[in-house]
């Protein structure tokens, strides 16, 4: 089976997925997992340059920044687990785990080792902001083709006993 077979490329790949969503839930499920992202954007390009105020603060100096990091964070790992929990119901346990593995991947651990240091490097603002855009885009467009591509490859046979749908 092929990966268009169960994935539509413009819409589930190219387009985030935004094209599924019906309501919050699904917004959230999309938005947040690259929170701290969209944060850490807006506080190199805009906040920090021209108010001297730190949205994210990934390198926190004190408490209340540290407090303000965590919050953020805390916020994009549940929108990691919506992620899990939209695409378990709809693609089985075990497809959400492996959705929920791949955003936390692609959302969290690899941006928050590249992300700022990539931006830290630009000097122009606008420039921080388009190419942490397109950094954030090209990251979810890859944990969407990853996913695309496990459920072409995936055979329910070959999914552990554990995660397998009771016959009730």
């Amino acid at each position: 089976m092929g990966i268009f077979n169960t994935c539509d490329f413009t819409k589930d790949i190219a387009a985030l997925g935004f094209g599924d969503i019906e309501n919050a839930y699904d917004a959230f499920a999309e938005i947040a997992p690259y929170i701290n992202e969209i944060t850490n954007i807006i506080t190199c390009s805009i906040t920090k340059p021209y108010f001297n105020f730190s949205i994210y603060p990934h390198e926190p100096s004190n408490f209340k920044q540290k407090i303000l990091k965590d919050l953020i964070d805390m916020v994009a790992i549940f929108g990691i687990a919506a992620n899990a929990s939209k695409y378990g119901e709809k693609d089985g346990d075990f497809s959400g785990l492996i959705k929920g593995i791949i955003i936390t991947i692609f959302s969290f651990f690899v941006p928050n080792l590249i992300m700022y240091h990539i931006l830290k490097k630009i000097k122009k603002n606008y420039l921080k902001f388009i190419v942490g855009i397109i950094i954030v885009y090209l990251l979810d467009f890859t944990a969407n083709l990853v996913y695309c591509i496990f459920l072409s490859r995936l055979n329910p046979r070959d999914v552990p006993n554990v995660f397998a749908q009771s016959s009730q």
